[in-house]
């Protein structure tokens, strides 16, 4: 006889089959329906039923109310309330309409119970998550569920989601009796690390795990740094106007080059389309979205503005930009910056070392393997940035390209921060 087999016994004939799936789903043989949370019970109604459970739309409404009536017979009334609340029966009626339909209404219903770990300063919550992240999620989840009970904050009051956050932050920084004594935070971490080295081709690991035990924690920031790019948003400030074709001013490329000497030639440059250094940097200021353009106007954003006021945020800004914008070019960057992290290579080198490593992972858009030269054209533009940034000491005899005194600590600011943030999956098109 099961354990759950009288409370069954006192279902209503036609939802017995419903009821005993619920109680599977839930409980099973091991657990007791006190240990259900309201968060448990949503996800189970919310995304597993409409997902993943093999009946029909036409059954769900039938399942919601076997879930409710098994709630009751096990004393749990307001867990009971919230299977038959009309909140419930909406996010239903969308998945019924479309799948992504029914998914945007249940993320949204979440957001309004309060009980969804929120994303913070200290961890953005990944779409694809190991196995420690799905386990401090599901406890964070019981844990805010706890706070609510308690009245440390009420979902929809006014500051609610300042509380939540901080006592978010709060459980992920203490250490853990469900993570044996060490800090989630620190477990969470450890597994994205993990996850980060692994590719299609074993070499990635080799590649990357030299420089792992140099991510654990943050760099020091250096102040006032990149020297270059804080020049530009300084320069920037509420407005300059741009040319006609779109470039900086004239004005300005001679200043650049008066106070960085990155002219090839004797002569001062008078246009950006002289000097590569500013060139990149002015790409980069759009890509991170430092600057907005208004008619053939540049000026400082509301992002750009405040990076300016926090030397980590800007300097974290710098180091991912470093990196680049485009899944394969950062791909590539991640390999040349743990090389160069170890020792000085040439630009082919560097793409040796990164083509066998990166270039499994993604495909043409013909669906064909991503040619060598696609390759050696994102090792340089790595180099090409960093020169801009002045974080690459410029090119010694022979070729071989090293790290200057920041390029050092932007390298491990940036692997760290992509070892540490959410992964997209693999299979990537290079284009």
């Amino acid at each position: 006889m099961g354990r759950h087999d009288v409370l069954l016994a006192r279902m209503p004939e036609e939802l017995v089959g419903h009821a005993r799936s619920v109680v599977d789903w839930l409980v099973g043989d091991f657990r007791d329906f006190g240990e259900v949370g309201q968060a448990e019970l949503q996800r189970m109604l919310w995304i597993d039923l409409p997902n993943r459970w093999p009946v029909s739309a036409e059954e769900w409404l039938r399942v919601v109310e076997a879930a409710g009536q098994v709630m009751e017979l096990a004393g749990r009334p307001s867990l009971a309330v919230i299977a038959r609340s009309e909140e419930t029966a909406e996010v239903l009626e969308a998945y019924a309409r479309d799948r992504n339909e029914g998914l945007l209404a249940a993320n949204a219903a979440f957001g309004r119970t309060g009980t969804s770990p929120p994303d913070t300063d200290l961890l953005t919550w990944a779409r694809h998550v190991t196995a420690a992240e799905a386990n401090a999620y599901d406890e964070l989840q019981r844990v805010l569920e706890a706070a609510i009970v308690a009245g440390d904050y009420v979902p929809g009051a006014p500051g609610w989601r300042r509380r939540q956050q901080a006592l978010t932050e709060r459980w992920l920084t203490s250490p853990s009796r469900y993570f044996d004594g060490w800090r989630p935070i620190d477990v969470i971490h450890t597994q994205r690390r993990e996850a980060w080295m692994l590719g299609v081709s074993s070499e990635r690991e080799q590649r990357l795990a030299p420089v792992v035990p140099f991510l654990r924690d943050p760099v020091t920031v250096p102040e006032g740094e990149p020297a270059t790019l804080v020049w530009l948003l300084n320069r920037i400030g509420d407005g300059v106007r741009l040319t006609q074709r779109g470039y900086l001013p004239p004005e300005l490329a001679r200043e650049a080059d008066e106070r960085f000497r990155w002219s090839p030639t004797p002569r001062p440059a008078n246009r950006e389309v002289d000097l590569s250094e500013l060139m990149e940097l002015h790409g980069i200021v759009r890509g991170q979205r430092l600057v907005t353009k208004r008619r053939d106007t540049l000026r400082l954003s509301a992002r750009g503005r405040s990076v300016l006021l926090e030397p980590v945020r800007l300097w974290e800004a710098a180091a991912l930009a470093w990196l680049g914008e485009h899944p394969y070019e950062v791909a590539v960057a991640e390999i040349a910056a743990a090389v160069l992290v170890r020792e000085p290579a040439t630009s082919a080198e560097l793409a040796a070392a990164a083509h066998d490593v990166v270039a499994p992972d993604f495909r043409t858009r013909d669906d064909a393997p991503v040619p060598h030269s696609a390759t050696e054209g994102a090792a340089w533009s790595f180099l090409r940035r960093g020169f801009a940034l002045g974080l690459v000491a410029d090119r010694p005899p022979g070729g071989r390209y090293a790290l200057n005194a920041l390029g050092r600590p932007a390298a491990l600011t940036a692997l760290r921060l992509r070892a540490h943030s959410p992964h997209e999956p693999r299979w990537r098109d290079c284009d």
